[in-house]
């Protein structure tokens, strides 16, 4: 049985994350494959926090659920190569 070649395949795959507060969507080509709602203490606690501390105090403790590092993420495979095009990051107002 002959492999097949590597792929040439030359357009991209469309990808966006939406966040709001601790719900998470993750769409590919525009089909939702990923929604989920963060319920670990530091998500639910900084709204918890927020409502019983005073202002300047809620408005920091409901930021640290909110700071993080983006990263993107290559499962282990066969040699392949990635591109990533037209990052953007938009922020809720």
């Amino acid at each position: 049985m002959r492999s097949k070649p590597p792929s040439t395949r030359t357009t991209g795959t469309n990808g966006s994350v939406i966040v709001s507060g601790n719900h998470i969507q993750q769409f590919i080509n525009g089909k939702l494959t990923v929604d989920v709602t963060d319920e670990t203490a530091e998500a639910a606690g900084a709204a918890e926090a927020a409502e019983a501390a005073e202002a300047a105090e809620a408005a920091e403790a409901a930021e640290a659920a909110k700071k993080g590092i983006l990263a993107f993420q290559l499962h282990a495979g066969p040699p392949m190569q990635i591109q990533f095009k037209g990052i953007v990051l938009n922020p809720k107002s």
